[in-house]
Parts: C-alpha cells; structure tokens; sequence
C-alpha cells in the first residue's frame, strides 16, 4: 500500500467477496471491462472498514483535525493540560514541606551541637522540650501546606473521573468521525490492468491492479488481484482475492 502523502507502504488485511454480472465475450476482455472494474470497486467498497480505507483515514490530516477539534477532545485535553498543573503542583509543595522539615531537624542539630561545645550537653528532658518546641513550629508551618496538598488531591480524583468519561465521549465521536470519512471516501481502479493467467477449463482469468482510496487530501494505494468467470449458467462473476505481501 502506498499513501502518496507520506511515501509510505502500509498492509492491508485480507478481503474476498463474490459478485455476479451479466456479460458475454471472451475472458480475456473482461479484466479491464467497465463491469469488471465496477464490481472490484464494489467488492472492496462495500466493506467500509476494509484496511486501505482505514490507512488513508488514520493519515488524513484533515481527519485527525476535526477529531482533535471535537467537543469531547477539547474538553478531554483540557483535563489533560490541568492534571499536568496539579502533579506540578503538588510536587512544589510538597518539596516545600520537605525544606521546612529538614530546616527545623537543621535547627535542632544545630542546637544541639552548640550545647556539646559550651560543655553542656542537653538533658533527655531539654532536648524532648526543644524538639517539641520545633515540632510545633513545624507543623505550623505546613499546616497550610497540607491542606493544599489535600484538595489538590480531591481535585486530581474528581478529575480522573471526569477524564474517563470524556475519554469515552471522544472515542465515541472519533469513530462517528472516522466512520462520515469512510462513507465519502472515493475508490478507482488504475488504467492499467494486468492479465496474470486464463483457464480455458474453468472458463476464467486472473488479474491485477492497482486500487486506489482517496479522502480529503490522503490518496493510498495497493495492489488488488481478482478473478473474472463464467459460471455454469452463462453469468459472469468477480471475486477479490485475499492480499498478498
């Protein structure tokens, strides 16, 4: 598969169908005749989540616009962009919190220390009122620190809750999108269509062409082989074979 836009080949699963139409003639002229070409067309059309299409709606820019600009998209990347602000937050304040702590047990080492060099080192009893004392400073200190910590907590919770939904809303639309960009996309066969073998026993001929999808301003193709027969009551018949790579 080729998509024009991007160079690039891609695989296409595998689709087979069995048309019948009306015809005469030798085999040989029905490769390349209008009938046949229709029936190709249709055989792979008619499938509307076939894999070529699908390739050219997951590489149109114009499609993954008007996903990305849907209600639901917008309002889930908003969510996003505000859980990203929250995890920011909380990490500042909470490495405030950490400053102040590992201030005070700086200030009671300090202290500490101080007392050792004056040949007076604490008592159990002074240094359990010193480390109160910084203790309740302390939690002073973040008290309010906490409690940021707290409601962007409940914050990020009511978020994820509002994320999953909207997430299922804009999958939901994604696909109503995908699905419009499928139902307009446009089919053809290339000018040239290959006879690869007849059989004078079976009465048909194998060929190959090059299918094209386009939508918006995406254009894919692949190689398609299909088959071209008489069946037993004079009819003519197409059927697509199953992709090759």
């Amino acid at each position: 598969m080729k998509l024009f836009r991007t160079q690039q080949w891609l695989a296409l699963s595998c689709f087979s169908a069995l048309l019948s139409l009306s015809g005469c003639g030798g085999t040989e002229s029905e490769c390349d005749s209008l009938e046949t070409r229709n029936s190709v067309i249709g055989i792979v059309a008619d499938d509307s989540n076939n894999s070529l299409v699908n390739y050219a709606v997951k590489n149109s820019n114009s499609v993954a616009e008007a996903v990305s600009n849907s209600a639901s998209a917008k309002a889930r990347s908003a969510k996003l962009a505000r859980g990203e602000e929250i995890d920011d937050e909380w990490k500042k304040t909470d490495g405030r919190i950490k400053e102040i702590q590992d201030r005070y047990q700086a200030t009671f080492r300090s202290w500490e220390e101080d007392k050792k060099k004056q040949g007076n080192p604490p008592t159990d009893a002074e240094r359990n009122s010193m480390l109160g004392s910084l203790e309740q400073q302390n939690n002073d200190d973040i008290s309010s620190l906490k409690k940021q910590l707290d409601a962007l907590q409940e914050e990020r919770a009511g978020l994820h809750s509002e994320y999953l939904k909207l997430n299922a809303n804009a999958e939901a639309e994604k696909s109503l999108i995908w699905e419009k960009a499928r139902q307009g996309a446009a089919y053809r066969l290339d000018e040239t269509i290959r006879t690869n073998s007849r059989s004078a026993r079976t009465r048909s001929v194998s060929c190959t062409g090059l299918l094209f999808v386009t939508i918006a301003e995406t254009t894919a193709q692949k190689q398609v082989d299909f088959r071209v027969e008489r069946t037993a009551d004079g009819r003519m018949s197409v059927s697509v074979s199953p992709f090759l790579f």
